[in-house]
């Protein structure tokens, strides 16, 4: 079985936090709802990450993606401004323009 630590709250709002043995993320979901809690984050604990790691370096060419492709994916950054500034704008745009679409293809 597999450690997962988690991140929910209460009801009340407040924050709880915790390690479930559980079979996999699935089950760890339905734990943590039977606990009358709500979700907040579910992650594989650090005990089942390092055998996990162990694992891949035993069997080596696992990934098919270039592991500067796959850090990429991984890297998370928040939007520039300038870039948040220019979907706000557009989505409206591409959102009328969709709807005008639809109904001159339904005519």
């Amino acid at each position: 079985m597999a450690q997962f630590a988690y991140k929910a709250r209460r009801r009340s709002g407040e924050v709880v936090t915790g390690v479930l043995d559980v079979a996999d993320r699935s089950a760890a979901l339905m734990q943590i709802e039977r606990l009358g809690l709500f979700p907040v984050l579910i992650d594989a604990s650090k005990a089942s990450v390092a055998a996990a790691a162990e694992n891949r370096s035993a069997a080596p060419g696992k990934s098919l993606m270039p592991a500067a492709f796959a850090a990429g994916l991984r890297r998370r950054r928040k939007p520039k401004l300038q870039e948040l500034a220019t979907f706000t704008n557009s989505s409206p745009i591409c959102l009328s323009a969709a709807c005008r679409s639809q109904s001159l293809s339904i005519a």
